[in-house]
């Protein structure tokens, strides 16, 4: 019997226009009837997959972060974060072989960019998640 579905998002359940499919909420009940959960799984922040299934949210196993931060009812049933010192070795690492990179780092609750790389459209791209 099958208990979990798991779905990216991106290019898989949205379209390029980022709507859900036409009948997502029927299939939904559907699912929910049966006894099955939906879990969007996404390189996208929690807050983003809340954004995009606002009626789910209690509903929903969300795995965010490429995995590594899961949340069920609002609560964090799993999150493994890389240090900073690791998170800043990286970072040197870009910048010494791809200056113009536009890094973000996303933490559990904020996304941060640096400044330098702000422009239109880093941040255009940044709204859509």
């Amino acid at each position: 019997m099958i208990r979990y579905i798991f779905c990216d998002m991106d290019g898989t359940l949205l379209d390029d226009e980022n709507r859900l499919p036409e009948g997502f909420d029927a299939m939904m009940e559907e699912l929910s009837r049966r006894g099955v959960t939906f879990c969007p799984a996404s390189g996208r922040q929690y807050f983003s997959l809340l954004d995009t299934f606002p009626a789910y949210r209690d509903d929903f196993i969300f795995f965010a972060e490429n995995g590594t931060n899961v949340i069920r009812r609002g609560k964090e049933i799993y999150s493994d974060c890389i240090g900073e010192e690791i998170a800043r070795t990286i970072l040197n690492e870009v910048y010494a072989k791809r200056p113009e990179t536009f890094c973000v780092f996303c933490g559990k609750k904020d996304a941060y960019a640096l400044s330098a790389q702000d422009d239109a459209a880093n941040r255009a791209e940044l709204h859509k998640y």
